[in-house]
């Protein structure tokens, strides 16, 4: 089992390596629509909140992988650029 301490890459959208990001600022990633795509493994399945109109539970899968549109580096941070 993972903890949540694992590291996942990110690169650009051509595949070049930027920075190591934690889980947290990886799920930013995803939610800001910063990530174009996904490869390697499944390193986590987070859980949300249930929706109130269809009853279902909102889940995000971060890969080991992720390729960002976003050139900037350390946006998980709490950098605001």
């Amino acid at each position: 089992m993972l903890h949540l301490s694992q590291q996942v890459l990110r690169t650009d959208l051509s595949g070049m390596p930027l920075e190591w990001v934690d889980c947290r600022s990886a799920a930013r990633l995803y939610f800001l629509d910063q990530v174009a795509y996904g490869c390697g493994n499944r390193l986590f399945l987070l859980h949300g909140g249930i929706n109130a109109a269809t009853g279902r539970r909102s889940t995000l899968e971060i890969n080991s992988i992720i390729a960002t549109h976003s050139i900037h580096h350390a946006i998980g941070r709490g950098d605001r650029r």
